[in-house]
């Protein structure tokens, strides 16, 4: 890590700890990277971590826990901001916790990165001025799209501002590895509702997904088939065994659950199965990283995004999905190889980031 020194102490700051898998991943493979640089690292996030071995430092809100923050960033040698969630102000949630950190770091002269974040639509002019800020005050700024990276842009950052993949697949061998337990690995979020629409679909879309996806898996795999239903989160109002337990009492075939899994349960789930189909992002990456044939569910943009840029299939859940979405489900399992080779290989950023 350049002129950083060794060893040093690493602060990741991110969505870890909320209940949600694909979060967790994040923390748990920069901590894995930092270590193969020979740093210590804290994972700072949400009461609840699922990361096996890690030092966790809670980030409720509380003024205990900022006081404790402040000193943790005084403290560190470098600060990782990104380890889950996005800058993104639909939500207070969403933003403060990454902004007020990037502005501590200023504080004390703490460097700090971006490290691969989504940059989601930007709603106030307040928010663009907190962006803007924090991103030209970073030692690093590495994001996971171009849509991310044009939203700065337009916040008016001029620093200079990389895309890279997802550090789920940093300094991953992406060979192909052979599945022997399951058929087929399903992930669904419990996502439509009032207050978060699906873009040009007015339709009930979660049922809609429920029953195409039940229908092509009875219409493509048989009563032996072994299919593995795997959530990504359990929080309230976004609890994916919602959905999948609807789906479990429409399948004819054999079916396994994974519920509260950790990331390396999630991982190991996959990693034996055949092929991916899933709406959560991470479950998507977990598939790609393991060399699965993916098939992406599109409820948001980041997932046609990533499809695009690692070469997976997406699906996106728009207006025509309510009439044929279990065809096209079919359809692109059929026109894609089950094990795939040629996942282009991921870009780690680390090389510079302590230049």
């Amino acid at each position: 890590m350049g002129n950083l020194g060794q060893p040093k102490t690493v602060l990741i700051i991110g969505g870890a700890g909320w209940s949600n898998v694909g979060d967790d991943l994040i923390a748990s493979s920069l901590k894995k990277w930092m270590q193969t640089e020979g740093c210590r690292t804290q994972i700072v996030g949400g009461p609840r971590p699922n990361l096996e071995g890690s030092r966790h430092l809670t980030m409720d809100g509380s003024l205990p826990s900022k006081l404790r923050l402040l000193w943790n960033i005084a403290r560190a040698g470098y600060v990782l901001i990104g380890g889950g969630g996005l800058l993104d102000d639909r939500a207070k949630l969403f933003y403060r916790p990454f902004t007020r950190a990037a502005l501590a770091c200023r504080l004390f002269r703490t460097p700090y990165a971006f490290a691969g974040i989504g940059v989601g639509p930007i709603q106030l002019e307040s928010s663009k001025a907190s962006y803007l800020a924090a991103a030209q005050g970073a030692h690093r700024v590495y994001v996971r799209d171009q849509a991310s990276k044009d939203r700065l842009l337009d916040c008016g950052v001029s620093r200079q501002i990389d895309i890279v993949n997802d550090p789920v697949l940093w300094g991953v061998d992406l060979q192909p590895r052979a599945a022997q337990e399951y058929d087929l690995t399903v992930n669904l979020r419990n996502w439509h509702s009032p207050r978060r629409p699906v873009e040009g679909y007015e339709g009930p879309i979660d049922a809609t997904v429920v029953e195409s996806v039940a229908q092509m898996i009875n219409g493509c795999y048989g009563p032996e088939a072994k299919i593995a239903l795997v959530s990504m989160s359990s929080n309230p109002g976004d609890d994916d065994s919602t959905l999948l337990d609807q789906l479990n009492s429409r399948l004819a075939a054999t079916v396994s659950t994974f519920y509260d899994c950790s990331p390396s349960q999630v991982e190991a789930v996959i990693s034996e199965s055949k092929s991916v189909l899933a709406m959560r992002l991470h479950a998507c990456l977990l598939g790609v990283r393991n060399s699965r044939q993916v098939i992406g569910l599109a409820y948001d943009p980041k997932v046609a995004q990533q499809g695009e840029l690692l070469g997976f299939a997406t699906i996106s859940l728009d207006a025509d999905f309510e009439k044929s979405g279990a065809q096209k489900i079919a359809a692109a399992f059929k026109s894609r190889s089950p094990s795939r080779t040629n996942y282009p290989a991921p870009a780690a950023p680390w090389s510079s980031l302590g230049d």
